[in-house]
């Protein structure tokens, strides 16, 4: 919808037509089909939206977030196939690994080795977060926060480990599970 509240409809500048969209230049830029952008080399700008929400005192609610790129300026929408096929690799991270990109973490050499799997819980937690694992290969442990910083490290034991989270504020973090060859991570939640 529009500042006033019109709805943003198909076509020309998006305003005023007689069919209602739920999002602009819906068509295809490589083939010119459907409503496209006028090709232009220019600063553009992009406005994200989501569902309203109520945020209250002490709830959390994570974004998860990816800006897209590729380049080929060998022709008008020549990048389109090339942003495609990374728009999907993105989303096949996404939807079966269970990895973070931020700041600070994405520089460890990670290899991931699918029998050897890592779970926490509950998540979210309160008080004591349980490391479950299927390998006792893993030897230690450490929670970081959004920016990368340590807050707490420990070592492992066996295939259940239980460590005391009540110390760290309401918020997000980052398990990393590892030893000197491998590191698998986790998102968590810590609630009030």
């Amino acid at each position: 919808h529009w500042k006033n509240n019109a709805p943003l409809t198909y076509g020309s500048n998006g305003y005023g037509g007689p069919t209602s969209t739920t999002w602009m230049y819906s068509g295809e830029p490589a083939t010119g089909n459907g409503w496209n952008e006028p090709y232009s080399i220019s600063d553009d700008k992009v406005l994200g939206a989501g569902q309203p929400f109520t945020l209250y005192p002490g709830m959390v609610i994570s974004f998860d977030v990816a800006f897209v790129f590729a380049k080929d300026t060998s022709a008008p929408y020549a990048c389109v196939p090339a942003l495609k096929q990374s728009i999907q690799e993105v989303r096949n991270f996404y939807l079966n690994e269970n990895q973070f990109c931020t700041p600070g973490l994405t520089g460890t050499l990670e290899t991931i080795n699918e029998k050897a799997a890592v779970s926490a819980s509950p998540n979210p937690v309160s008080s004591q977060l349980i490391i479950h694992t299927s390998s006792t290969q893993f030897q230690s442990y450490s929670i970081l926060d959004l920016t990368g910083k340590l807050l707490q490290s420990g070592k492992t034991s066996g295939n259940e480990t239980i460590i005391n989270v009540e110390q760290l504020p309401a918020g997000m973090y980052f398990l990393q599970v590892g030893n000197e060859k491998e590191i698998q991570a986790l998102k968590i939640i810590k609630a009030e």
